[in-house]
Protein backbone atom coordinates (compact mmCIF):
# COMPACT_ATOMS: atom_id res chain seq x y z
CA UNK A 1 0.00 0.00 0.00
CA UNK A 2 1.53 3.51 -0.61
CA UNK A 3 0.46 4.19 2.89
CA UNK A 4 3.27 1.56 4.08
CA UNK A 5 5.49 2.48 1.00
CA UNK A 6 6.49 5.54 2.34
CA UNK A 7 8.33 4.44 5.01
CA UNK A 8 11.71 3.78 4.51
CA UNK A 9 12.01 0.13 4.33
CA UNK A 10 14.79 -2.19 6.58
CA UNK A 11 14.64 -5.50 6.39
CA UNK A 12 14.77 -7.29 9.84
CA UNK A 13 12.34 -7.73 12.47
CA UNK A 14 11.94 -3.58 13.20
CA UNK A 15 9.57 -3.25 9.55
CA UNK A 16 7.55 -6.01 10.79
CA UNK A 17 7.02 -5.04 14.09
CA UNK A 18 6.11 -1.12 12.79
CA UNK A 19 4.21 -2.00 10.29
CA UNK A 20 2.06 -3.48 12.53
CA UNK A 21 2.34 -1.46 15.13
CA UNK A 22 1.00 1.58 12.75
CA UNK A 23 -1.77 -0.60 11.66
CA UNK A 24 -2.99 -1.34 15.15
CA UNK A 25 -2.86 2.86 15.43
CA UNK A 26 -4.77 3.70 11.89
CA UNK A 27 -7.55 0.92 13.40
CA UNK A 28 -7.94 2.41 16.47
CA UNK A 29 -8.27 5.90 15.35
CA UNK A 30 -10.83 4.97 12.79
CA UNK A 31 -13.24 3.17 15.70
CA UNK A 32 -14.37 6.47 17.33
CA UNK A 33 -15.31 7.56 14.01
CA UNK A 34 -17.29 4.60 12.98
CA UNK A 35 -19.10 4.83 16.66
CA UNK A 36 -19.97 8.34 16.31
CA UNK A 37 -21.74 8.07 13.56
CA UNK A 38 -23.55 4.86 14.48
CA UNK A 39 -23.91 5.23 18.30
CA UNK A 40 -25.02 8.56 18.56
CA UNK A 41 -26.62 10.72 22.00
CA UNK A 42 -29.76 12.20 21.21
CA UNK A 43 -28.07 15.44 22.14
CA UNK A 44 -25.40 14.91 19.79
CA UNK A 45 -28.21 13.84 17.07
CA UNK A 46 -30.18 16.95 17.58
CA UNK A 47 -27.02 19.55 17.57
CA UNK A 48 -26.10 17.69 14.18
CA UNK A 49 -29.48 18.42 13.08
CA UNK A 50 -29.78 21.58 13.84
CA UNK A 51 -26.96 22.47 11.99
CA UNK A 52 -27.68 20.91 9.13
CA UNK A 53 -30.73 23.95 9.15
CA UNK A 54 -27.96 26.37 9.34
CA UNK A 55 -26.18 27.88 11.89
CA UNK A 56 -27.79 28.81 15.62
CA UNK A 57 -26.96 32.94 14.72
CA UNK A 58 -29.33 32.23 11.82
CA UNK A 59 -32.12 30.19 13.36
CA UNK A 60 -32.08 32.41 16.59
CA UNK A 61 -32.70 35.27 13.79
CA UNK A 62 -35.66 33.32 11.84
CA UNK A 63 -38.90 35.92 13.45
CA UNK A 64 -41.29 34.71 11.07
CA UNK A 65 -41.29 31.97 8.77
CA UNK A 66 -43.72 31.08 5.36
CA UNK A 67 -43.34 28.51 2.70
CA UNK A 68 -46.39 28.56 -0.02
CA UNK A 69 -47.34 26.81 -3.02
CA UNK A 70 -49.16 23.71 -4.47
CA UNK A 71 -51.39 21.29 -2.23
CA UNK A 72 -53.31 18.27 -3.13
CA UNK A 73 -55.05 15.50 -1.45
CA UNK A 74 -54.96 11.93 -3.11
CA UNK A 75 -56.84 9.26 -1.74
CA UNK A 76 -54.65 5.61 -2.66
CA UNK A 77 -57.32 3.23 -0.90
CA UNK A 78 -60.56 2.80 -0.06
CA UNK A 79 -61.63 6.66 -1.24
CA UNK A 80 -62.31 8.78 -4.32
CA UNK A 81 -61.72 11.96 -5.91
CA UNK A 82 -58.60 13.76 -5.81
CA UNK A 83 -58.05 17.54 -5.10
CA UNK A 84 -56.08 20.05 -5.58
CA UNK A 85 -55.49 23.91 -4.32
CA UNK A 86 -52.99 26.37 -2.52
CA UNK A 87 -51.28 25.26 0.65
CA UNK A 88 -49.11 27.47 2.70
CA UNK A 89 -47.03 26.88 6.32
CA UNK A 90 -46.84 29.70 8.27
CA UNK A 91 -45.41 30.03 11.73
CA UNK A 92 -43.92 32.67 14.01
CA UNK A 93 -41.30 32.13 16.71
CA UNK A 94 -42.46 35.53 19.37
CA UNK A 95 -45.77 34.03 19.76
CA UNK A 96 -45.23 30.30 19.27
CA UNK A 97 -48.43 30.37 16.88
CA UNK A 98 -48.08 28.21 13.32
CA UNK A 99 -50.94 26.51 10.73
CA UNK A 100 -50.56 24.15 8.44
CA UNK A 101 -52.96 25.28 5.55
CA UNK A 102 -54.29 23.87 2.46
CA UNK A 103 -56.75 25.46 0.60
CA UNK A 104 -59.02 22.59 -2.33
CA UNK A 105 -62.11 25.24 -2.98
CA UNK A 106 -64.31 22.19 -3.14
CA UNK A 107 -67.62 22.03 -1.23
CA UNK A 108 -67.24 18.88 0.08
CA UNK A 109 -63.53 19.46 1.64
CA UNK A 110 -62.97 23.28 1.56
CA UNK A 111 -59.96 23.46 3.55
CA UNK A 112 -57.65 21.26 5.85
CA UNK A 113 -56.43 23.47 8.79
CA UNK A 114 -53.82 22.32 11.93
CA UNK A 115 -52.23 24.47 13.71
CA UNK A 116 -51.49 25.94 16.88
CA UNK A 117 -53.04 29.78 17.56
CA UNK A 118 -50.53 30.36 20.52
CA UNK A 119 -52.35 29.00 23.46
CA UNK A 120 -54.14 25.83 21.97
CA UNK A 121 -53.54 23.56 19.46
CA UNK A 122 -56.72 23.52 16.47
CA UNK A 123 -57.86 21.24 13.89
CA UNK A 124 -60.67 23.49 11.85
CA UNK A 125 -63.67 21.60 10.83
CA UNK A 126 -64.35 21.01 6.75
CA UNK A 127 -67.78 21.41 7.52
CA UNK A 128 -70.31 21.87 10.90
CA UNK A 129 -69.77 18.69 12.88
CA UNK A 130 -67.55 17.32 10.15
CA UNK A 131 -63.26 17.04 9.55
CA UNK A 132 -61.37 15.03 7.17
CA UNK A 133 -59.82 11.66 8.18
CA UNK A 134 -56.43 13.26 9.51
CA UNK A 135 -58.74 15.83 11.45
CA UNK A 136 -60.65 12.94 13.06
CA UNK A 137 -57.49 11.62 13.91
CA UNK A 138 -55.52 14.72 15.50
CA UNK A 139 -58.35 16.53 17.29
CA UNK A 140 -58.21 14.53 20.12
CA UNK A 141 -54.78 13.48 19.66
CA UNK A 142 -52.84 17.13 19.71
CA UNK A 143 -49.57 16.32 21.14
CA UNK A 144 -47.83 16.53 17.66
CA UNK A 145 -49.52 19.93 17.37
CA UNK A 146 -48.72 20.95 20.59
CA UNK A 147 -45.37 19.71 20.51
CA UNK A 148 -44.70 21.60 17.41
CA UNK A 149 -44.02 17.78 15.79
CA UNK A 150 -46.24 18.60 12.66
CA UNK A 151 -44.34 20.22 9.77
CA UNK A 152 -40.58 19.28 10.89
CA UNK A 153 -38.25 22.23 10.07
CA UNK A 154 -40.59 24.40 8.08
CA UNK A 155 -42.14 26.09 11.04
CA UNK A 156 -40.40 28.18 13.86
CA UNK A 157 -41.84 25.80 16.41
CA UNK A 158 -39.89 22.78 15.33
CA UNK A 159 -39.57 20.52 18.37
CA UNK A 160 -35.87 20.08 18.29
CA UNK A 161 -35.69 23.70 18.08
CA UNK A 162 -37.20 23.85 21.80
CA UNK A 163 -36.18 20.75 22.95
CA UNK A 164 -34.95 22.04 26.42
CA UNK A 165 -37.85 23.80 27.31
CA UNK A 166 -40.03 20.95 25.72
CA UNK A 167 -37.88 17.90 27.92
CA UNK A 168 -39.51 15.37 25.70
CA UNK A 169 -37.74 11.63 26.68
CA UNK A 170 -35.35 10.95 23.90
CA UNK A 171 -34.02 7.66 22.93
CA UNK A 172 -31.29 6.74 20.06
CA UNK A 173 -32.58 3.65 18.41
CA UNK A 174 -29.72 3.37 16.06
CA UNK A 175 -29.74 3.03 12.27
CA UNK A 176 -33.19 1.82 10.31
CA UNK A 177 -34.23 1.11 7.42
CA UNK A 178 -37.12 3.21 5.82
CA UNK A 179 -37.94 2.97 2.01
CA UNK A 180 -34.89 1.33 1.63
CA UNK A 181 -32.70 3.05 3.16
CA UNK A 182 -30.84 3.54 6.29
CA UNK A 183 -31.73 6.34 8.76
CA UNK A 184 -30.46 7.98 12.44
CA UNK A 185 -33.85 6.79 14.53
CA UNK A 186 -34.77 9.38 17.04
CA UNK A 187 -37.36 7.95 19.96
CA UNK A 188 -39.53 11.11 20.82
CA UNK A 189 -41.62 10.52 23.51
CA UNK A 190 -43.35 14.18 25.41
CA UNK A 191 -43.26 14.50 28.79
CA UNK A 192 -47.01 15.12 28.60
CA UNK A 193 -48.73 12.24 28.11
CA UNK A 194 -49.02 10.93 24.15
CA UNK A 195 -50.96 8.02 22.78
CA UNK A 196 -48.99 7.84 19.74
CA UNK A 197 -45.22 6.24 19.10
CA UNK A 198 -42.98 8.73 17.71
CA UNK A 199 -40.05 8.15 15.52
CA UNK A 200 -37.65 10.47 13.69
CA UNK A 201 -35.47 9.77 10.97
CA UNK A 202 -31.99 11.65 9.61
CA UNK A 203 -29.88 11.50 6.83
CA UNK A 204 -26.83 9.39 7.60
CA UNK A 205 -24.33 12.06 5.79
CA UNK A 206 -26.52 14.95 6.62
CA UNK A 207 -28.48 14.80 9.54
CA UNK A 208 -31.53 16.42 7.56
CA UNK A 209 -34.95 15.62 9.28
CA UNK A 210 -37.37 13.97 6.59
CA UNK A 211 -39.12 11.72 8.01
CA UNK A 212 -41.89 11.09 11.18
CA UNK A 213 -43.87 8.57 12.09
CA UNK A 214 -46.95 8.26 14.33
CA UNK A 215 -48.07 4.81 15.39
CA UNK A 216 -51.16 4.67 17.15
CA UNK A 217 -53.13 2.00 18.32
CA UNK A 218 -57.14 2.43 19.50
CA UNK A 219 -60.01 0.74 20.74
CA UNK A 220 -63.38 1.60 19.01
CA UNK A 221 -64.43 2.69 22.86
CA UNK A 222 -61.59 5.65 22.42
CA UNK A 223 -62.17 7.19 18.72
CA UNK A 224 -64.81 7.23 16.40
CA UNK A 225 -63.80 8.08 12.78
CA UNK A 226 -66.36 8.27 11.10
CA UNK A 227 -69.61 6.34 9.91
CA UNK A 228 -68.24 3.64 8.40
CA UNK A 229 -66.18 2.71 11.40
CA UNK A 230 -67.46 -0.22 12.95
CA UNK A 231 -67.77 -0.39 17.09
CA UNK A 232 -65.81 -3.26 18.67
CA UNK A 233 -62.83 -2.90 16.53
CA UNK A 234 -58.94 -1.29 17.22
CA UNK A 235 -58.19 0.66 15.12
CA UNK A 236 -54.21 0.67 13.86
CA UNK A 237 -53.34 4.14 12.49
CA UNK A 238 -50.23 5.30 11.00
CA UNK A 239 -48.75 8.96 10.10
CA UNK A 240 -46.13 9.59 8.38
CA UNK A 241 -44.72 13.19 7.44
CA UNK A 242 -41.78 13.04 4.28
CA UNK A 243 -39.55 15.50 3.73
CA UNK A 244 -37.90 16.12 0.68
CA UNK A 245 -35.84 18.34 -2.16
CA UNK A 246 -33.74 20.09 0.28
CA UNK A 247 -32.65 23.16 -1.04
CA UNK A 248 -31.55 26.54 0.46
CA UNK A 249 -33.92 29.78 1.30
CA UNK A 250 -32.17 33.00 3.39
CA UNK A 251 -29.67 31.01 4.70
CA UNK A 252 -31.79 28.21 6.14
CA UNK A 253 -31.46 24.75 4.32
CA UNK A 254 -35.19 23.70 4.08
CA UNK A 255 -37.29 21.22 2.20
CA UNK A 256 -39.33 21.93 -0.68
CA UNK A 257 -41.76 19.28 -0.67
CA UNK A 258 -43.92 18.15 2.31
CA UNK A 259 -46.11 14.40 2.36
CA UNK A 260 -48.76 13.65 5.01
CA UNK A 261 -49.26 9.62 4.37
CA UNK A 262 -52.45 8.71 6.34
CA UNK A 263 -52.93 4.56 6.63
CA UNK A 264 -55.85 3.83 9.03
CA UNK A 265 -56.60 0.08 9.17
CA UNK A 266 -60.18 -1.61 11.03
CA UNK A 267 -62.46 -3.95 9.05
CA UNK A 268 -61.00 -2.21 6.04
CA UNK A 269 -57.98 -0.10 5.12
CA UNK A 270 -58.34 3.89 4.37
CA UNK A 271 -55.42 5.41 2.57
CA UNK A 272 -54.46 9.35 1.71
CA UNK A 273 -51.97 11.28 1.06
CA UNK A 274 -52.01 16.01 1.46
CA UNK A 275 -48.83 17.20 -0.84
CA UNK A 276 -47.20 20.21 -0.36
CA UNK A 277 -44.84 21.68 -2.99
CA UNK A 278 -43.39 25.10 -2.17
CA UNK A 279 -42.32 27.48 -4.81
CA UNK A 280 -42.31 30.37 -2.23
CA UNK A 281 -40.16 31.36 0.89
CA UNK A 282 -40.52 34.29 2.99
CA UNK A 283 -38.31 35.07 6.34
CA UNK A 284 -39.01 37.52 8.94
CA UNK A 285 -42.06 39.34 6.95
CA UNK A 286 -44.91 40.86 8.59
CA UNK A 287 -47.66 37.78 9.40
CA UNK A 288 -51.55 38.62 10.04
CA UNK A 289 -52.50 37.17 12.89
CA UNK A 290 -55.87 36.27 11.36
CA UNK A 291 -54.14 33.14 9.47
CA UNK A 292 -54.01 31.33 13.29
CA UNK A 293 -57.93 31.64 13.38
CA UNK A 294 -60.05 28.42 12.96
CA UNK A 295 -62.11 29.03 9.64
CA UNK A 296 -65.76 29.55 10.66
Amino acid sequence: MKLFSEIPSVPNVVTLTSRLALGVLVALIAIPAAVAKDKLEPEQLIELHLNSIASKEVRESVETLVAAGEAAAVPRRGGSGSVGGMGRIISTAESGQFVVAMDFGQPSYPHERIGFDGNDAFVAQTAPGTRSPLGQILHPQKRPIEEGLLGGVLTTQWALLHAEELRPKLKYRGLKKADDEKYHVLEYKPRKKSDFKINLFFEQETFRHVRTEYKLLLSASMVRLGPGSSPGQEKRITIVELFSEFGEEGRLTLPHSYKIELTLEQNTTLMIDWLMSFQEFQLNEPVDSSVFSIPQ
